[in-house]
């Protein structure tokens, strides 16, 4: 338990330790001064991480490649300096992951996090970042909740994906709409449009819900299928091409039961006479099949 402790303004490293299976705690904690604060490759194990209400100085502060093991990892109302935060390739087990009401003075990253999926909650909610956040080359099986975020500048979300798996019961969170359409927002700031599509795409489903009734539910989930809101042109005549082939069927097969071919080559015939006028019907061009 390193709850209140002042660790003064010198350099404070907890690297390679194996800190073990339960609850650690570094709540207000102060890590003053200049001073580099690492937790590089540290393994945490399974149990509660709080990093509450803890100061953090000007140096830089670094958690690249720990191991977290099952349990909440919890940053919420930590304030940090000048120096560098760094997340990179650390590994989480099954819980949350919560900075919500920090202050961020330097550069943040959580690039390229391991088992990242494993996390069913990532929130920044509130936070302060004065310098450029990065998130980028993760694979989240949850929404990371970036509303109401102060950002000075760029927030790269270069290659940040919501897994095919959420949600993983089903079900959307209430709140997910809204992280979905702030996530969407800084796509578009960043230019990155098939992003932002993407993200669009989700929200739109998690949205579903708010529909007023099964109706529209169900013409919302048709238009996901049919086109994916727009999103894709090979699946909409990928189904126009099933339709006019399954309605060529139809119409050869009237035709043979009013006039039964007498030779093979009739029902040759007959299917692209069906094709034809099948045609017909769906492009208003091809008026031969018509006649």
């Amino acid at each position: 338990d390193f709850r209140i402790a002042n660790f003064g303004k010198g350099d404070v490293y907890f690297c390679n330790v194996n800190f073990g299976d339960g609850y650690v705690n570094f709540d207000e904690a102060k890590f003053l001064g200049k001073g580099f604060v690492s937790f590089k490759e540290a393994e945490f194990g399974d149990g509660d991480i709080r990093f509450c209400k803890a100061k953090f100085g000007k140096g830089a502060v670094k958690f690249n490649c720990a191991q977290f093991g099952d349990g909440h990892v919890e940053f919420s109302h930590a304030k940090f300096g000048n120096g560098h935060v760094e997340f990179k390739g650390a590994k989480f087990g099954n819980g949350t992951l919560n900075f919500e009401h920090c202050e961020f003075k330097g550069y943040v990253s959580f690039q390229s996090m391991t088992d990242s999926k494993t996390l069913s909650k990532f929130s920044l909610r509130h936070s302060s970042f004065d310098k450029s956040l990065d998130i980028s080359d993760n694979t989240f099986n949850c929404i990371p909740d970036l509303t109401n975020t102060k950002l000075t500048n760029q927030v790269s979300l270069d290659r940040m994906e919501i897994s095919d798996n959420y949600p993983p019961k089903g079900d959307f969170d209430k709140s997910d709409g809204e992280r979905l359409c702030r996530l969407k927002e800084l796509a578009e700031t960043n230019k990155s449009y098939q992003q932002a599509l993407d993200f669009h795409v989700i929200e739109m489903q998690a949205n579903r819900e708010r529909l007023p009734s099964e109706f529209y539910k169900k013409l919302d989930y048709a238009f996901y299928k049919i086109a994916i809101y727009g999103q894709s042109i090979t699946l909409p005549l990928k189904n126009l091409g099933y339709l006019t082939l399954l309605f060529t069927y139809i119409y050869a097969s009237m035709s043979i039961v009013q006039h039964t071919p007498g030779h093979w080559f009739d029902w040759i015939d007959r299917f692209f006479i069906g094709l034809l006028y099948s045609l017909s019907q769906v492009f208003p061009f091809v008026s031969a099949g018509r006649n």
